[in-house]
């Protein structure tokens, strides 16, 4: 790796397949000297011998410089790089890609489930709507018959003027049932 001074240092790299390649002091360091996140790698050339990786470093790039002994060996580390970065790349698009289409999955199930319950809804209206008319004409002919004018009718408009309505017009009925009664029975029967 070539350090800021320009002079190259040996490194000893490890990529892993995720988005974090080490370098090391030795072989057989334990700790790694440095990380470099594939993540953010936004350029990889290959020049004769050399590697440049660069990322972002606070609106500036830092380029990080690799050189190799062998030409083989550093076309191998730049296939395995892109083919790493990909990999990953790759992974996270077809999890996207699946998570739209199951969430797309969802979203239709949930639609045709609402149209459902919007369609039940609308009958049920529709029958709430008939009975409310048929019992409001059957409200009408009982006022009708007890007595309730057309006019009178226009001017219920709240409940206990109708059940006040409704009480004197069965009255009404009631006495004129009771005349009829009294009237049947004064008449003297043909012997």
């Amino acid at each position: 790796k070539k350090n800021e001074q320009g002079i190259y240092q040996r490194r000893y790299v490890c990529t892993v397949p995720h988005t974090f390649m080490y370098y090391f002091d030795s072989d057989t360091s334990e700790a790694p000297r440095g990380i470099i996140d594939l993540e953010l790698l936004t350029q990889i050339t290959n020049e004769d011998i050399e590697l440049n990786l660069s990322t972002p470093l606070e609106d500036k790039f830092r380029t990080f410089h690799f050189e190799s002994e062998e030409g083989e060996d550093l076309n191998d580390w730049v296939l395995s790089l892109m083919r790493d970065r990909y990999s990953i790349v790759s992974e996270e698009r077809n999890a996207y890609q699946q998570m739209m289409s199951e969430m797309s999955d969802s979203a239709t199930h949930q639609r045709m489930e609402l149209e459902k319950e919007k369609k039940k809804v609308e009958v049920e209206l529709s029958q709430c709507t008939r009975l409310k008319e048929e019992a409001m004409g059957l409200l009408r002919n009982t006022l009708v018959v007890i007595g309730i004018t057309e006019e009178e009718m226009k001017q219920l408009t709240d409940m206990n003027k109708l059940g006040k309505a409704v009480s004197a017009g069965i009255l009404k009925m009631k006495s004129h049932l009771d005349k009829k009664y009294e009237d049947a029975v004064e008449v003297p029967l043909p012997i």
